[in-house]
């Protein structure tokens, strides 16, 4: 949100000056041109931005580790608004108070789209936010530098001891005041209409290790922005609930995530109704 404005009064800027540089305010009729300048200001300016992120991402692959990174994760976040203004996508809210302000959390929800992940980094406050991802994700071209170099955590489901190194590397995130987690628990892109797919125990090791909030959310119809495009998506966004340590610390993890699933469960077959 504060590069998008910055572009917008950039490219105002832009079109101010082009008008008191070439003598347009000087002619009534020239004001006709106003919007189209401003128009192709904009899109000069965003285009030098892509190309601004694409040169970065070769030079943050210098970094030594993969540490989570504020400044990094400030314009993967910034580039997420960037995302959804392209894709006309419309996003509704539902119950952000319920998040955390003040600790690191681990964040669940389900998983439909490319655009999932993308959501959670433009609507979440806490600062850094990593996420749990699979390897491929981390090899999209350059906005799979940008997020493995702002600190995501790399999950490789194949083997144990890859899936325990990335389950202690969140923990210690979360414990340690560094960065709040998400992982989505279906374990993959859910494909299937209206339902949630059983969600694995193991993502809950996170939570009880470092005994940390819950935040269980929710979003709907981004498996449809795709399809529709370009015409405007809505999607929509609810933090159901927020689980303490004390909710949960008697429970196991396939306890815990009975728990949750049922609570999304629920929460899902629910009417959320779109504000006009």
């Amino acid at each position: 949100m504060i590069l998008m404005s910055i572009i917008f009064a950039l490219s105002l800027g832009l079109t101010v000056f082009f008008f008191v540089f070439f003598e347009f305010y000087t002619e009534f009729y020239y004001y006709f041109l106003l919007i189209p300048f401003f128009i192709g200001s904009f899109i000069a300016v965003c285009a030098a931005y892509g190309i601004i992120m694409v040169i970065c991402s070769f030079i943050i692959r210098l970094k030594k580790t993969t540490n989570p990174n504020k400044l990094i994760y400030f314009f993967v976040k910034e580039t997420s608004w960037f995302i959804y203004f392209f894709s006309r996508i419309r996003v509704k809210v539902y119950n952000k108070e319920l998040e955390p302000k003040r600790e690191k959390y681990l964040i669940i929800s389900n998983h439909k789209s490319g655009f999932d992940p993308f959501l959670l980094y433009k609507i979440l406050r806490t600062n850094p936010y990593v996420m749990v991802t699979k390897p491929q994700n981390l090899e999209v071209p350059v906005f799979g530098s940008w997020i493995k170099y702002s600190g995501s955590i790399v999950m490789k489901r194949e083997t144990d001891i890859e899936s325990v190194k990335a389950v202690v590397q969140a923990i210690k995130y979360i414990k340690d005041g560094i960065a709040s987690v998400g992982i989505y628990p279906e374990g993959k892109r859910n494909f299937e209409n209206d339902t949630i797919l059983e969600l694995h125990p193991g993502s809950f090791k996170i939570a009880i290790k470092s005994r940390c909030p819950i935040v269980i959310t929710l979003s709907k119809n981004t498996e449809n922005i795709k399809k529709i495009f370009p015409r405007k998506s809505k999607v929509e966004f609810k933090f159901i609930k927020v689980l303490r340590y004390e909710d949960y610390k008697d429970m196991n993890t396939l306890e815990l995530s009975r728990l949750c699933y049922n609570i999304m469960v629920e929460e899902y077959k629910k009417d959320w109704k779109i504000e006009k």
